[in-house]
């Protein structure tokens, strides 16, 4: 695959993603205001059913954040490919695989580099 379609994939990969972080943070901003409104007239006050809605919250804003990440992880990739240096690990220097850039188009670090961070983070 050349670079304009990893350009291309990227690009898509970016507008579906910011619309689903749109979508989320919208639903986590419309159960967030019923509850601080005092809007619990869908809840019960069931300690299991308070648990369940705070473990939802939980959930939800811990996926807006895994999306926001990979949306910031697709923005570098495209300012990579714009200066040149995409497809270069950041680690060794070496270029990255093609197969590995088809499975994660904003990888940073070749497959060897990336097993070595996460050692480290172990």
């Amino acid at each position: 695959m050349e670079v304009r379609q990893h350009q291309k994939k990227l690009e898509e990969m970016r507008a579906d993603l910011a619309d689903k972080i749109r979508r989320l943070e919208k639903e986590e901003m419309r159960c967030s205001c019923r509850e601080s409104t005092g809007d619990l007239s869908g809840y019960s006050q069931h300690m299991a059913e308070t648990a369940a809605a705070s473990f939802e919250q939980e959930r939800r804003i811990g996926l807006i954040s895994r999306e926001t990440d990979i949306l910031y992880e697709i923005d570098e990739a495209l300012y990579r490919i714009r200066d040149g240096k995409f497809g270069i690990c950041e680690g060794c220097g070496e270029e990255i695989n093609s197969h590995r850039l088809e499975a994660v188009p904003y990888a940073r670090f070749c497959i060897e580099c990336q097993k070595k961070m996460e050692s480290n983070r172990r």
